[in-house]
């Protein structure tokens, strides 16, 4: 019986990025966490660089309305789990999508004039 689902791990694409960072996790240098984490001796991670520098309003690759992207904004990190025994789960994964950086705190400071986080 097919249940509609056709799930893959094949890129969208052959010209999509297999590893869909600048900066490979070999080389990457570790980010400090918040320390209210009480986790962060047990996790790692790095944001990319190369990404983040995107969000600045004189990038020459900032996307705008014209360009694929249309003008979004981008973020992206490397995230590692430290204890060998640990594993992902679908609970985990709601927990790491929740410590993520949300968008607005990637623009720059002169654009998020009344904007607030939650």
């Amino acid at each position: 019986m097919d249940s509609g689902l056709h799930l893959t791990l094949v890129p969208p694409s052959r010209y999509a990025r297999r590893l869909p960072l600048y900066t490979h996790p070999s080389n990457a240098i570790v980010d400090p966490m918040r320390s209210a984490w009480v986790f962060r001796p047990r996790v790692k991670w790095s944001q990319d660089p190369e990404i983040l520098s995107k969000n600045k309003l004189d990038n020459p690759n900032r996307t705008d309305s014209t360009t694929i992207g249309g003008g979004a904004l981008e973020w992206g990190a490397w995230f590692e789990l430290s204890d060998r025994e640990e594993r992902l789960t679908t609970p985990s994964l709601a927990f790491l999508v929740d410590i993520f950086l949300n968008l607005p705190t990637l623009l720059p400071k002169s654009e998020r004039v009344g904007l607030t986080t939650r």
